[in-house]
């Protein structure tokens, strides 16, 4: 085989290789997949199809960092002060609005490109490295970071009521339907959109009452048409209870068999790996399949 006329990618996990290879099938790209030891597997396909296997194996490199603090104050341009410690000790500052703030104790993946740190990818701006943080202090951030959920990054749509807090009586203010990663994020969206600053001078506060927010989760499903494999996505809407259980899994099996598709499906959400499986679909164009709304 003539190497300058191929690429090469590697990745970790049958399961993963498995999906891959699916991939692959469906572009209709010529292939080889060569087994390695450490439950490896190498991917050798042709450059016309360097793009797609690229998608599929990211080689790209990622510093996982935990958010130490973030700032109360803003700068003259809405944005606040974000520190980031990585293991290592390696400290990093920078600014963020509150549509891309993280809250404290939340692990993040910085992507690297050529040894520098991507922080643009996730929004954030004026990135500064600062001194590194003594051995004792990153064990002690480190230490007290929580395992989170599985869709911890995924954003969630937060509805429910803004209310008016004036000595001791509330008055509703506005009910509101927004996107964000956390709870934190809604209010502040909320906030932005629908509270007057006079209020503040004014000695009033806001309260809120959430409903359980809900999740959009994209589904890739790997199954069998009447000439070989395929793969079916839609976006299926659900509440995190439902979520943690598999339903989502489950609804995106159903609709695929509704849609004509066979044999053993197996389901891949957008949490699971590989993620970058995901670019290979136009998503506006995906089926919405709202579960929450059946949960009532």
């Amino acid at each position: 085989m003539n190497t300058l006329h191929t690429i090469a990618r590697r990745i970790s996990g049958e399961d993963a290789a498995a999906w891959v290879a699916s991939s692959l099938t469906k572009a209709s790209a010529w292939f080889t997949m060569q087994p390695l030891p450490n439950d490896e597997f190498e991917f050798v396909v042709k450059l016309d199809r360097s793009q797609t296997l690229e998608a599929l194996c990211p080689a790209e490199e990622h510093l996982e960092l935990v958010v130490a603090t973030v700032s109360d104050n803003r700068n003259s341009f809405g944005l606040r002060g974000m520190v980031l410690i990585s293991r290592d000790g390696s400290v990093w500052q920078v600014a963020t609005s509150y549509l891309h703030a993280q809250e404290v104790g939340m692990v993040v993946r910085v992507p690297v490109v050529d040894g520098t740190c991507q922080f643009a990818s996730l929004g954030w701006e004026l990135p500064e490295k600062l001194p590194d943080a003594p051995k004792d202090v990153v064990e002690a951030v480190w230490a007290s970071v929580p395992a989170p959920p599985r869709c911890s990054s995924r954003q969630r749509i937060w509805a429910g009521h803004l209310y008016l807090v004036d000595n001791d009586v509330r008055r509703h203010l506005a009910a509101f339907r927004v996107e964000a990663e956390t709870q934190n994020q809604a209010e502040t969206a909320v906030l932005d959109r629908h509270w007057d600053s006079g209020l503040d001078s004014a000695g009033c506060r806001p309260a809120f009452e959430f409903d359980e927010p809900v999740l959009e989760v994209k589904i890739v499903v790997v199954g069998e048409v009447f000439d070989g494999p395929d793969l079916y996505f839609c976006i299926v809407r659900c509440r995190e209870c439902q979520y943690d259980k598999g339903e989502h899994y489950e609804a995106a099996k159903e609709q695929a068999l509704e849609a004509g598709y066979d044999g053993p499906l197996v389901a891949i959400d957008e949490h699971d790996r590989p993620q970058s499986l995901f670019d290979l679909f136009q998503w506006e164009t995906a089926s919405l399949y709202d579960i929450a709304a059946a949960d009532d």
